[in-house]
């Protein structure tokens, strides 16, 4: 899942949503999810309109444990917050997703890898 959760109205469509993908899951299948990380992008977040549920690294972390995922892979800071005005490049991404320093400075959005 990629920058979906922020776009719900509240705490209980997110855990109805993650109970079904757990449900819907093989023993031993993973739920990849990047998501902004209202933590490290606070100033930002609501600069969206449809942008409405402020979730954390945390705060995912603790539903998916609750309902009964494990976390595999946790990364607070991942990609940046927006691409929306900075030029892209494949090269650029490549660069930057093989040098985990830059992810520290420049990530707001987390990943998470949840396995059932």
């Amino acid at each position: 899942m990629s920058n979906f959760f922020e776009h719900l109205r509240n705490k209980e469509e997110l855990v109805s949503i993650l109970a079904v993908c757990y449900q819907l899951l093989n023993q031993g299948g993973s739920l990849l999810i990047i998501q902004p990380n209202f933590k490290y992008c606070y100033k930002e977040y609501y600069d969206f309109i449809d942008h409405q549920l402020p979730i954390t690294h945390l705060s995912l972390q603790e539903i998916l444990s609750t309902i009964g995922f494990k976390i595999d892979v946790l990364i607070p800071r991942f990609l940046p917050y927006s691409t929306k005005g900075n030029p892209s490049s494949p090269l650029l991404l490549s660069i930057y997703l093989k040098l985990p320093i830059f992810w520290s400075i420049l990530g707001s959005q987390m990943f998470i890898k949840a396995v059932k």
